[in-house]
């Protein structure tokens, strides 16, 4: 009697789960044994997010413009360094927060602001020029520091005299900018 009080023990406890399964093993060992080995787990290492391009602050179609500006405005201008000084003014002006225009076209084509011509030739230096201007600036404006800016935001106008442009701070000014920084162009 004992002996089968044991029996059905032993099956009562296989069968209803009370963590001794068959030949007295503990129910979770005795199921292993019947799984195969059970796959290493995955470690996902997560690499750092790529920075994103940044916004290009201007087209093809803004160095082209602005080769013809330079050629319509400082064509006979010597100073590679007062060339791009024209491009930076208008720049400049694009991020004055006090003027109305928002592109460079706009800027350019402002009622008696410069002298651009639709017609005007694209020549390569003027376009390697302006391409270079425009770089300097998407750098400064991402944040770099000393980009090779040679006309200080606060220039915004200039008027041609004796083969070269004089920028002011005022229309009219008789205060002139007296390049005082360093220029990363060979005059």
């Amino acid at each position: 009697m004992k002996r089968k009080l044991v029996i059905i023990g032993v099956l009562f406890c296989a069968l209803f789960g009370f963590g001794i399964g068959l030949c007295g093993q503990p129910q979770f060992e005795a199921e292993a044994a019947l799984l195969p080995n059970p796959p290493a787990p995955v470690i996902e290492v997560l690499q750092p997010a790529a920075e994103p391009e940044p916004v290009k602050l201007y087209s093809e179609a803004d160095v082209d413009m602005l080769a013809r500006l330079i050629y319509t405005e400082a064509r006979g201008v010597k100073s590679q360094t007062e060339q791009a000084a024209v491009v930076w003014c208008v720049l400049n002006r694009l991020d004055n927060p006090d003027r109305l225009e928002n592109s460079i076209a706009e800027v350019v084509c402002a009622p008696y602001q410069f002298d651009y011509r639709p017609w005007a030739p694209v020549t390569d230096e003027f376009k390697a020029l302006a391409a270079g201007v425009l770089e300097r600036w998407q750098a400064e404006k991402e944040g770099a520091k000393d980009v090779g800016r040679v006309l200080p935001p606060e220039y915004q106008y200039f008027e041609g005299r004796g083969g070269r442009n004089w920028f002011s701070e005022e229309w009219k000014s008789q205060e002139y900018w007296g390049w005082e920084l360093p220029s990363p162009y060979e005059d």
